[in-house]
This record gives structure tokens, sequence and C-alpha cells, in this order.
């Protein structure tokens, strides 16, 4: 049996809600270098640490404690020996103006046509732009 130990925040509850549905991204680590394994982006804190949890069961670690940072709201999970495995942090994704040629090359790509994202990439569409 997994003994989790939980180090609880002492800030208010209500900044955690709401920080709750901004997106988060979740770091995974490696075990064998310690570096970022992988980054999956989540639509909320939920999303992340479902995202989390289903990883970490598939690759059967043990995790021993739970923590999370005041003020950021970073969630980090970690084994035993203080062994980072994943770390949850909000987000703020970029959410772009979508230009006129990109929302057509989008809908020319639903129906199967790629000539026109391939377009918007090739350097006479990037000199025209400019």
């Amino acid at each position: 049996m997994n003994t989790i130990s939980l180090i609880p925040s002492a800030a208010p509850i209500e900044p955690v809600f709401a920080s709750a549905q901004r997106p988060h991204l979740a770091h995974f680590y490696s075990h064998d270098d310690g570096g970022v394994e992988s980054v999956v982006a989540a639509a909320s804190l939920a999303a992340a640490i479902q995202i989390a949890r289903e990883r970490l069961a598939g690759a059967e670690l043990s995790v021993a404690e739970v923590i999370r940072e005041e003020p950021s709201g970073d969630i980090s999970i970690l084994t035993g020996d203080s062994f980072l495995l994943v770390s949850i942090r909000p987000s703020a994704l970029m959410q772009p103006v979508i230009d006129r040629d990109v929302r057509r090359a989008c809908a020319e790509l639903e129906r199967g046509d790629l000539s026109q994202l391939a377009a918007l990439f090739t350097p006479a569409r990037a000199t025209a732009a400019a």
C-alpha cells in the first residue's frame, strides 16, 4: 500500500477553485536523467490530474508525496526518495487572433485539401504578408 503525504496549502481555497478552470500543463520527468520527458496541455486542473494519474498508473510508479506550492498553485508529485515525477502548473495558453487565410486553409484541410495549408508556409506567401 502506498502512503501519500499531502502538504496542505495555508492559502484560502477560493483562488484554487478559480485557477482550476484555467488550462494547465502537466510536465512528466524522465526516470533516467530527471529531465522533462513530455509536457501535456490540459483544459483544466482536473484534466491535468486525470492525465497524470493515468500515466503514473500505467508506469506503476509509487507516489509518496503531493505538494501544492504557494502562491503559484503548482502541484508536484514525488516518489519516496523525493524524485519529481510530475509537476502540474496553471498556464495561459496562447489564443491568437486567427487570420482569414488560416481559417480558409483549415476549412480546406477539413475537406481533405492540404494545398492551402502548405501555401501558408511558402516563402512567397511569407514575403507577400510582410
